[in-house]
Parts: C-alpha cells; structure tokens; sequence
C-alpha cells in the first residue's frame, strides 16, 4: 500500500511539474495584453490621445494616423472594467492626456462582466497575468490560462514556434490583423439575427450585474483631469442598423444611456458615426467591425472632427 501511495505522489507531482510548465510557457507567448501594459509603464507620460473600448475602436480606429500622440488600450471584448484599469494603472504618469476615445456601446454597458461572456471569459486571465488586475484569487480559474486549454494549446504551440501568436498589435497598440470585406455570408440575415441577438445578452448582463458603474468613474476621472472625453458610434452596417432599430431600439438606448453621463459631465462630447451614409458594404468586415479600409476612413473622419 505504501508502494502504491509512493507512486501516486510520484505522478502526482509529475502532472503538477508539466502542468507548471505548460502555464508558464503559455504566459511566456507574446501577446498584445502584457505589449500594452508594459508600453503603458514605459510611456504613458507621452499620451495625448489614449484610444479605449472593444474590439469596435481596437480594430476601427488606427493610432498610427492620428497627429497627436496616441495610443489603443481598447481589445475584443473589453469591457469599462478593464478600460479603468488601465487609466487607473497609469493615472500619475498621463500628465499630457488630453483625449480619450471610447466607443458608445461600451459606454452604455458599464457594468458588463466580461466573465458573463463565455465566448471571451479566458481574456479575463490575461488581465490578471499582465496588467494588474486583482479581482480573482490566485485559486480562481481565471488566475490560470491553462484553466482555458484550448487558447493556452495555441499560445504554447507560439511559443515553440509553431504556429502564430494570436493575440498580437502593432506598436501603437491596435489590432494587427487586418480585416478584410465581408463575405455574403457573413453579412447575411442569419448573421445579423446572432448578432442582435448577442446585443441583447450584452445588455442583460449589464442590467443584472453588480458591478460598480465603471463609465462613471472614467466620465468623473477625466472631468477632474481636464480632459474630454469623446464617446463614438462606431460605424454599423447600414441594414444591420436598421434592424437593430426596428428590434430592440437600438438608438434609443444610446441616447438614453448617455444622457445621464452627459447631463453629469460637461467634459464628454458624443459623436455618432453609427447609421453614417460614408460608410458601405466594402467597408465593413461583419455587421459590427470595419475592415481595414473602413478603419482607415473612420480614423481620418475623427481626426479631422476632434482636432486629432
């Protein structure tokens, strides 16, 4: 019997060593989260422009083009929880903030909890392993990557080299992957039902959450701070627009959930690109995301409507 425990311990310990290593080579994959906190430490006192949000403004608006000096902190599915983060993180060091940009729908879903997404829960990890976040315990699962085995599967098969990274930017924090235009398929009526439909989990979760009012405290941080803050209705593909409308009342619901925020905090400016006629089918990757044609427009409209 004691023979038999001996080896149980044996193997016991074998599977934690391999477990170990397998967490550690997956946190050891470059990646865009631990990129912009590290960029963030390092430079923080040169931002002007720090571009915040999902993956809306993350692959809608380019950092690169904008005169004055930027930077995108915004990812997939981020939610105000971690926007905070990193305007907290770093508060001291943005002496030169002058702007922040934050998409509209963020805004609204101040409260969302990226760990209600179950498509997205695993990039609440990436937060605890690289940018400082401490809402879950070191016994969490959202402390461990390889709690997620599937996206640690990927990143360790990066960092042998093997196959790509998945979570990369470009130097000035945007996505760099570059979306191309919509398929037929991926802009059909089928797709726009899933999305509305996603629409409407992201609004309930925001309702029943008790997280603290996250837009709040980014809307009173920059009116103490001297600085605007610029909320964007990122582009939508016209008929799926429409739809949303028609729906759920989508539009209301913007206007509705800013309206607070706005009465409360001179220093927020709304600039509403959503249903914009300039926009098309060839600038859209789905019904959401601009490709990085429509990227490339948007980002030359706010610049010369914000002074950018």
């Amino acid at each position: 019997m004691k023979g038999f425990l001996i080896r149980v311990l044996i193997a016991f310990c074998i599977m934690m060593a391999l477990l170990g290593v397998a967490e550690w080579m997956a946190r050891s994959c470059p990646n865009c989260y631990s990129y912009k906190a590290e960029w963030m430490k390092s430079h923080a006192d040169e931002v002007e422009t720090l571009i915040v949000g999902s993956s809306l403004t993350y692959v809608g608006i380019k950092a690169e083009m904008l005169s004055s000096d930027a930077f995108n902190v915004a990812n997939y599915s981020q939610s105000p929880r971690f926007d905070w983060l990193f305007l907290s993180n770093d508060s001291a060091r943005l002496r030169k903030l002058k702007t922040v940009i934050i998409p509209a729908s963020s805004m609204i879903n101040s409260r969302r909890r990226l760990e209600d997404l179950e498509s997205a829960a695993y990039r609440v990890t990436y937060y605890n392993n690289y940018c400082g976040c401490d809402d879950h315990s070191m016994f969490s699962k959202y402390a461990w990557q390889m709690c997620y085995f599937t996206v640690a599967r990927d990143k360790i098969l990066a960092t042998l080299h093997i196959r790509k990274a998945p979570d990369l930017c470009d130097s000035l924090g945007c996505s760099s992957v570059q979306p191309v235009v919509g398929t037929n398929e991926s802009l059909s009526e089928k797709v726009m039902q899933a999305e509305k439909t996603r629409f409407n989990s992201a609004i309930a979760s925001n309702k029943v959450s008790d997280l603290p009012d996250y837009s709040g405290m980014i809307a009173d941080w920059c009116n103490r701070h001297g600085v605007r803050l610029v909320v964007v209705g990122v582009p939508i593909y016209r008929p799926f627009y429409k739809l949303l409308n028609e729906e759920i009342g989508y539009q209301s619901m913007i206007d509705s959930g800013l309206a607070d925020y706005m009465s409360k905090y001179p220093n927020i400016i709304f600039k509403d690109y959503s249903a914009d006629s300039r926009f098309g089918y060839s600038d859209f990757h789905d019904m959401t995301h601009l490709n990085s044609r429509g990227a490339k427009k948007f980002t030359n409209i706010i610049k010369k409507d914000l002074d950018l």
